[in-house]
């Protein structure tokens, strides 16, 4: 009777045991399966994130290249300012020439002018005294030299 007491306990503890296992190796499936869907969803957002990275390369590309444009861009505009700058100063420099040149000029007319109407005046005088010395009417080719010399519109 020992004997098959000891042998049932051992029976119940075994079968304890085998139900403790089974309960154990179930435990271990249940936290295997959590697990494998944890390393899922790590491999997805490291996917995810790998998938960001690369619109974030694909982005920096396009803002170098847009970057490198806009340098050679202002290279050409900085150029071009300096052709500009300096035919403006060449402009410049021909414009006051040409100041110059015109206020020489209107004094030059000034200058002329003075003298023509001087020496009309001086005509005109000789021409007075000369008409006052004669008896008598100018021959008509004195009137037409006359005339001449004041030129259209004047007596």
């Amino acid at each position: 009777k020992r004997k098959q007491k000891q042998t049932l306990r051992k029976a119940v503890v075994s079968t304890q045991s085998t139900g403790s296992a089974t309960e154990e190796l179930g435990d271990l499936r249940r936290k295997t399966r959590e697990r494998e869907a944890y390393i899922r969803q790590l491999q997805e957002k490291l996917r995810q994130a790998d998938e960001r990275i690369e619109e974030k390369d694909q982005s920096n590309e396009n803002l170098r290249n847009n970057c490198d444009e806009l340098q050679e861009k202002a290279q050409q505009l900085s150029l071009l300012i300096k052709e500009v700058e300096t035919k403006f100063v060449e402009k410049s420099r021909q414009y006051t020439i040409l100041e110059k040149d015109l206020a020489k000029l209107k004094d030059d007319h000034r200058i002329i002018s003075e003298f023509c109407d001087k020496k009309n005046a001086k005509i005109d005088e000789l021409e007075h005294d000369f008409e006052g010395s004669h008896f008598g009417e100018p021959e008509t080719g004195q009137r037409e030299r006359r005339a001449d010399r004041r030129g259209p519109g004047e007596g």
